[in-house]
């Protein structure tokens, strides 16, 4: 985790994309980054590093892969960052949410290749009863019509 993190900030700071990472690489990164997404610890302190590692490090990694990857390759990522939407912690739900944001925000357009597998994640998160996660949801799905030029179209959907 450490090289690719650095590897991706060193890209940031000189402006490359992620090129080191061929869909072989892709493929075996993709799981035990995804898995960093539900680690939380006990103590409060050590979750503020959690919050900071998936806002700052991880989340804009998984970005950059997708925005990177080919359609197959995106579905998988975004599959198993959605995964970790089941989580019993609402900190995680929100934060994967958030990393779910940005994906959408990455890929754009190109999002509606991949909106009908997340649909099924959306709608049972805006029925979650916490409400930082409903309401983190409601931004996602803002999004998602945003982007996809659909205003309130996914909403409707989620609520049929």
């Amino acid at each position: 985790f450490k090289a690719v993190e650095n590897d991706y900030l060193e890209s940031e700071i000189t402006g490359e994309s992620l090129t080191f990472l061929s869909p072989e690489r892709f493929l075996a990164l993709e799981t035990p980054l995804t898995n960093h997404l539900d680690f939380t610890l006990s103590n409060i302190n050590q979750n503020e590093y959690y919050i900071n590692k998936i806002e700052y490090y991880l989340g804009p990694l998984l970005v950059e892969m997708v925005k990177n990857a080919d359609e197959k390759l995106v579905k998988s990522l975004n599959y198993k960052v959605l995964l970790k939407t089941r989580s019993e912690s609402n900190l995680v739900k929100e934060k994967v949410l958030k990393v779910e944001r940005e994906i959408v925000k990455g890929l754009g357009d190109g999002f509606g290749n991949i909106v009908s597998e997340s649909v099924g994640f959306l709608a049972e998160l805006m029925e979650d009863g916490n409400e930082r996660v409903e309401s983190m949801c409601q931004e996602v799905v803002q999004e998602i019509d945003k982007v996809l030029g659909e205003e309130g179209s996914i909403q409707e959907y989620l609520r049929s």
